[in-house]
């Protein structure tokens, strides 16, 4: 922000390379080449939204899973059932067909609680991170389009950040 209120937006092109975010550096290349700013906003929110929706699929991969965990135990709940009720005239074959029903139940629940529930929120957390620094970015990036003050910039970035952390980013 410094460098373009200085020496002008252009000035930022022999840095364009040297940024690592592609993001960053799609948005502030299509703003040196002179793409109006409601032109990059649309086009960088539509980047956001389509990410938004690709990282989906992974969240609801994991959603079913967790669903359909204690499903499968249940199913195999009903053929331990099966299998116990078969063999009601030896009782010495009722415990393997009860081991099945209540280790299935079990399996499914565990499975589904302890592995895909917590990474479908691991994933849906990333995302939020990920669409509130692309947010920022993008905030950033229309800010030195329209030739705002780099200390407008930062206050405008400053709300990105969490209350508690802003004073070591106000400092620095």
């Amino acid at each position: 922000a410094t460098i373009a209120r200085r020496d002008g937006l252009l000035a930022l092109e022999e840095r364009i390379p040297q940024i690592e975010d592609p993001f960053l550096r799609r948005g502030l290349q299509m703003a040196l080449d002179g793409t109006p700013p409601e032109a990059v906003k649309e086009i960088m929110e539509l980047e956001i939204e389509i990410m938004e929706e690709r990282h989906k699929v992974g969240h609801d991969i994991y959603k079913n899973m967790g669903n359909y965990g204690p499903a499968f135990g249940m199913i195999g709940t009903l053929i331990g059932l099966v299998n116990m009720l078969q063999n009601l005239s030896d009782p010495s074959k009722i415990g393997a067909g009860m081991a099945v029903a209540l280790l299935t139940t079990f399996y499914g629940a565990f499975f589904a609680n302890l592995f895909c529930i917590p990474i479908q929120g691991k994933l849906e957390q990333r995302t939020a991170e990920e669409i509130k620094l692309k947010k920022m970015l993008l905030n950033a990036i229309i800010s030195i389009q329209a030739g705002d003050s780099p200390r407008i910039v930062g206050e405008k970035l400053l709300v990105y950040i969490n209350p508690d952390q802003r004073e070591q980013f106000q400092n620095a």
